[in-house]
């Protein structure tokens, strides 16, 4: 396997929009008692099938700092995903927890920044403990897993001799550090290069890693900060042949400008 950490990418790299009303840190009195905790982080993992079919794996970051966590709610995921009712998760002292999965409508929605519009495309995904007791104070990982075609969801969309893949990280109720994405993709003739907002490709202040194998092409995207209420987009450009696309058949579904 050959890696290689390519120079860091401009701002426009990622698509980032700010939400207008914003959900407060998760900080409530219920009988009487103080509860809060903070979603530290939301990687973003997504293997693709050469069929179009993808794989999905959030990483879930959050610490408890009072009270119990019981659930919490992942929005912005396709209406189609096929969710893994099971959650794995794990405490800061390694213990392995139990949580599950289930789609829910947005309306239903708790904490979710948005800006009074629901996108009847999208589901929301609630992750529930099942200790009923909840997660006390500590730090917890959880991974929450569904599975998309990617064609039919435009995760994966035709473009000459270029296929785009791009995925939508659910936006959090507060700023958290390092955001990370990886993209892997079936291995192509030509290597994968990150998308920018505008359909450009450049290099930019997001920090970017090829992997490359005989099998599968990996890019990982690593952004320092995201901002409160900001929802972010990644994207990348990989070779049609990858997918089993001929060039001619791409460019027949691209609409023309």
């Amino acid at each position: 396997m050959s890696a290689r950490r390519l120079a860091p990418a401009p701002a426009g790299l990622l698509v980032l929009a700010t939400l207008v009303s914003v959900a407060p840190t998760s900080q409530a009195r219920a009988g009487g008692g103080w509860q809060e905790w903070h979603q530290t982080g939301n990687d973003l993992i997504a293997t693709f099938a050469k069929d179009g079919r993808v794989h999905v794996e959030h990483h879930v970051r959050y610490r408890v700092v009072a009270g119990q966590l019981h659930s919490f709610d992942l929005p912005a995921i396709d209406l189609e995903a096929s969710i893994a009712p099971d959650v794995s998760v794990v405490g800061e002292d390694g213990a392995h927890l139990a949580a599950h999965a289930e789609g829910i409508s947005s309306k239903a929605a708790k904490d979710v920044p948005h800006d009074g519009v629901v996108d009847a495309s999208t589901q929301v995904v609630r992750v529930s403990v099942d200790d009923p007791k909840g997660l006390k104070r500590g730090t917890y990982a959880f991974v929450v897993a569904y599975d998309v075609d990617g064609w039919k969801t435009k995760r994966l969309v035709k473009d000459g001799a270029l296929v785009r893949a791009s995925f939508t990280l659910p936006p959090s109720a507060e700023g958290r550090d390092a955001a990370r994405a990886v993209f892997r993709l079936p291995s192509g003739p030509t290597e994968p290069r990150v998308l920018l907002a505008d359909g450009a490709e450049a290099e930019d202040t997001t920090l970017v890693t090829l992997r490359r194998t005989t099998a599968q092409d990996e890019l990982e995207l690593v952004r320092a900060h995201v901002s409160r209420g900001e929802t972010l987009t990644w994207g990348v450009r990989a070779d049609a042949k990858a997918f089993g696309v001929r060039s001619n058949e791409a460019r027949e579904t691209t609409p023309r400008a």
